[in-house]
């Protein structure tokens, strides 16, 4: 397999071909929350609206989860295929499957008896809580399910067919498109009909997966149980940073629910139609860490620093200038997202305060995702794991809290971009910074052995 040189040619050129493909991957899958609330605000139910935020906050942590575990089937399985060693690639990515649906099973059972007590913690109550509790118990049982479908994109995209690996995310999103309407209106099933309709989403996009690495790359193989506990410390011990990283962002997003749970039901609700948009809406973000991961990954082999510098600066400008033009669209077409969600009252101005205000400041979220891939590809995992969780924890509770003190719930929907983006500024200049170290110490050492 002919392997793509990122050390030559134009950076933005790079930077844009490698987002293309995972951006319309991850539309898929954002799409398919994002449709759920757009069938469900037809019923005019505040309730309903918050009820999805407070379950997507629970739920975001176990997506989190699945997503480290398909980062680490993502890298270990492509490690073993540049060693083209086939019976070690197969079981490398069996071992790994396994692995991640026994945790998965796990976090769904130890999750499931807590799901009352962890709502309440989020500050739900009354019918919002119990719809919440309704929708997220559908869901949950389903979570291995999804991680199965992930860990098996992941080995498809390992393998470089990415068209593959997006198609089977489009089936799942397009069988939700469908089944949604059907379930919520049709069959008069609510809140539980979209449910049902995500899990049914999640089993098409695993049968594809399954499927595709079964028959189309036959890549799993008859578990060899003493290699499985023999490597399953090494996939945990890959799996772990990753997750914790991905951990922070739910962290973030249950201190900014419970603080607009204090505040009414309508903020909540405001801000459930806020966090879907914003995944769809900054999906290029989303995929920008791992489009700018293998670019700085193989400069940073090469020992190409000033291409590495280049690649960072050039992944902000390109986040700066995709919010401006996002920024002009959201506000152009805010009477009709709101019309759309049927947002009226505070729903409507908290809304309306993330488009005029808040999404300016969310360039920063890109910034934040490079700076993850640059510390990542450098050598500094630590460091992309502190700078989550400081923007996910100092960079919210005080923001968020003065904001919601001074001007509610539109101050707090404000106050958590503006602290993301003084975290993003500082990440991405403290990653530019050390590679610009790394740099001197080059030429440094280039200039000794010139003497």
């Amino acid at each position: 397999m002919a392997k793509k040189d990122f050390t030559q040619g134009n950076v933005l050129n790079h930077i844009l071909v490698m987002s293309a493909t995972s951006t319309v991957g991850l539309l898929a899958i954002f799409g398919v929350d994002l449709t759920d609330l757009i069938f469900l605000s037809q019923l005019g139910d505040h309730d309903i609206l918050a009820a999805i935020g407070f379950a997507g906050v629970i739920l975001f942590f176990t997506q989190s989860i699945g997503i480290g575990l398909s980062v680490a089937m993502l890298a270990l399985v492509s490690k073993a295929i540049g060693q083209a060693n086939e019976a070690k690639m197969k079981a490398t990515a069996s071992n790994i499957m396994l692995f991640s649906s026994i945790v998965a099973v796990a976090i769904a059972l130890v999750t499931f008896p807590l799901l009352d007590q962890l709502l309440a913690w989020l500050g739900a109550t009354g019918r919002a809580a119990e719809l919440a509790y309704r929708y997220s118990a559908w869901l949950l049982p389903f979570f291995p399910v999804m991680v199965i479908a992930t860990s098996a994109n992941a080995i498809v995209r390992a393998l470089g067919d990415a068209k593959r690996a997006m198609s089977m995310m489009l089936a799942g999103a397009l069988v939700n498109l469908i089944l949604d309407p059907i379930f919520i209106f049709y069959f008069e099933w609510g809140i539980e009909g979209a449910a049902m309709a995500s899990a049914a989403a999640r089993v098409t996009m695993a049968c594809f997966a399954l499927y595709a690495v079964l028959k189309v790359h036959p890549m799993l193989a008859r578990i060899n149980w003493q290699h499985f506990r023999a490597e399953a410390g090494m996939i945990a011990r890959f799996a772990l940073p990753t997750t914790l990283t991905n951990f922070a962002t739910p962290i973030g997003m249950a201190l900014l629910t419970y603080k607009l749970a204090e505040i009414g039901t309508t903020a909540v609700a405001g801000s459930a139609i806020i966090s879907k948009i914003t995944p769809v809406a900054f999906a290029v973000f989303y995929s920008l860490s791992g489009a700018v991961g293998p670019i700085i990954g193989q400069n940073v082999g090469a020992g190409q620093y000033p291409r590495v510098i280049d690649t960072l600066k050039t992944s902000v400008k390109f986040s700066c200038a995709y919010t401006a033009v996002l920024w002009l669209l959201m506000v152009v077409s805010l009477p009709y997202i709101l019309m759309l969600f049927g947002a009226e009252g505070q729903v409507a101005e908290v809304v309306s305060a993330f488009c005029y205000f808040a999404i300016p400041l969310t360039c920063a979220m890109g910034a934040l995702f490079v700076a993850n891939a640059g510390f990542n590809n450098m050598g500094r995992p630590g460091f992309a794991t502190a700078a989550n969780f400081l923007r996910n924890s100092l960079g919210v509770i005080p923001f968020v809290w003065l904001g919601a003190e001074w001007f509610g719930a539109e101050g707090a929907i404000v106050g958590f971009s503006l602290g993301g983006f003084v975290f993003g500024v500082l990440a991405i200049f403290y990653c530019i910074r050390l590679a610009k170290s790394r740099l001197e110490r080059q030429l440094l050492a280039e200039m000794k052995d010139a003497n």
